[in-house]
């Protein structure tokens, strides 16, 4: 499978919901938030590459901040996924 085989927006999904497990009963949730998903699949496939090839580049802090900030960024719309759900 290449990088171009993969469906970015779930497998985005299944990263952020192995770090935020408050988002796993919400999964008929993530068309709300695809760009986000697709981002954070994007970031952290890059962000491998990177510990991979060049651990001690400066971007991997950059990437790793990029990465925190979208799981941040999903976390604060959890109450608003719930609330759709629910």
């Amino acid at each position: 499978m290449t990088k171009n085989d993969i469906n970015h927006v779930q497998h985005g999904w299944a990263l952020l919901a192995l770090r935020l497990p408050g988002i796993r009963a919400l999964s008929g949730s993530a068309h709300h938030i695809a760009e986000l998903c697709e981002s954070y699949s994007l970031a952290n496939l890059y962000l491998d590459k990177l510990h991979r090839e060049r651990p001690n580049d400066p971007a991997v802090k950059e990437y790793e901040e990029l990465r925190r900030g979208i799981e941040q960024e999903v976390s604060y719309y959890l109450p608003w996924f719930s609330r759709l759900a629910g």
